[in-house]
């Protein structure tokens, strides 16, 4: 080793780790419920952040010359029978894709988050149960290493806050992160390999990730059917002129006239007069002129001579 482990050092790898990675996934802007819902945002908050803490992880361990110690245990601890903890994880990740509904999700979408959860369990693990791990090992029992880099492993989750995760459930993850990390520790103790935690690490990840995006796909579609539908109203027809209206009765500004006089006389406030009803003047009937109208009775032919 160029340098030798100490707690210091876990410690500045774990805040170099949280300062890359949540700086930015926050810069990006990608909420966390909604990284699985499509290859942008998986590639914006898991493969570009990730990609560039590992990158950091990489360096420190090259730099320290602690890749032996991180990658391997010796001695191996534990008896055979304990290679039933990483074995059981497996065969729940395995469960969890065999029931995932795969025509849900778009292809490029599952590769990006298979290849995005890969390289967080690689990132992650190399720094918690290899760097963290060796680190606090310079310093403290195997105990206490154990508890602190699970601890460290738990609170990396706690920033999720950050980019959009409820407090409610980044407690839950909290808890759930702790004794998930002891599984890895676990795994990495008993069978002498960090790369068999990472494989593990990797494939919870994309398990627990498509399930949240088929899950999200079909609470989207739920609330779609619910949602009430908007009334489209039927077109206005135009109204239907009126037969008995004049031609310019619709014109702007005219007063409408024309129609039954009868019905019209009826309206100025009396009924039907007598040349309404008949067509003829009575006799006396006087004009506008003030004088009478002589009555229009038909002419009588003049009696023939002799």
């Amino acid at each position: 080793m160029k340098v030798s482990p100490r707690p210091a050092l876990a410690l500045f790898a774990w805040i170099a780790y949280v300062v890359v990675f949540i700086g930015l996934f926050a810069a990006l802007g990608v909420d966390y419920d909604e990284v699985g819902d499509s290859t942008g945002n998986a590639v914006k908050a898991i493969v570009i952040p990730v990609g560039a803490a590992v990158l950091v992880m990489v360096a420190l361990t090259s730099r320290w010359g602690w890749w032996r110690a991180v990658m391997r245990d010796h001695p191996v601890v534990g008896h055979r029978w304990m290679l039933v903890i990483p074995v059981l994880m497996a065969c729940g990740i395995v469960a969890g894709l065999a029931n995932t509904d795969w025509g849900r999700l778009d292809a490029g979408l599952v590769i990006v988050l298979f290849g995005g959860c890969e390289l967080v369990g690689f990132g992650e693990e190399l720094l918690n149960r290899g760097l963290a791990l060796v680190g606090l090992r310079g310093g403290f029992s195997e105990t206490e290493a154990w508890l602190g880099s699970c601890g460290l492993f738990a609170l990396l989750h706690a920033f999720n806050i950050v980019v959009g995760q409820g407090v409610g459930a980044t407690v839950k993850q909290i808890v759930f992160a702790f004794l998930v990390g002891s599984v890895f520790y676990a795994t990495r103790r008993i069978t002498g390999l960090l790369a068999v935690a990472m494989i593990l690490h990797g494939f919870w990840d994309f398990s627990t990730f498509v399930a949240t995006s088929v899950h999200r796909g079909l609470g989207a579609e739920r609330r779609q059917r619910r949602a009430p539908a908007i009334p489209v109203p039927a077109p206005r027809r135009a109204p239907r002129a009126d037969r008995h209206a004049s031609p310019g009765a619709h014109r702007p500004g005219h007063r409408r006239t024309g129609g039954c006089p009868a019905r019209s006389n009826r309206r100025r406030g009396g009924g039907m007069s007598a040349t309404d009803r008949t067509g003829i003047a009575p006799s006396g009937a006087v004009g506008r002129g003030g004088g009478s109208i002589p009555p229009r009775w038909p002419a009588r032919r003049p009696a023939p001579s002799g």
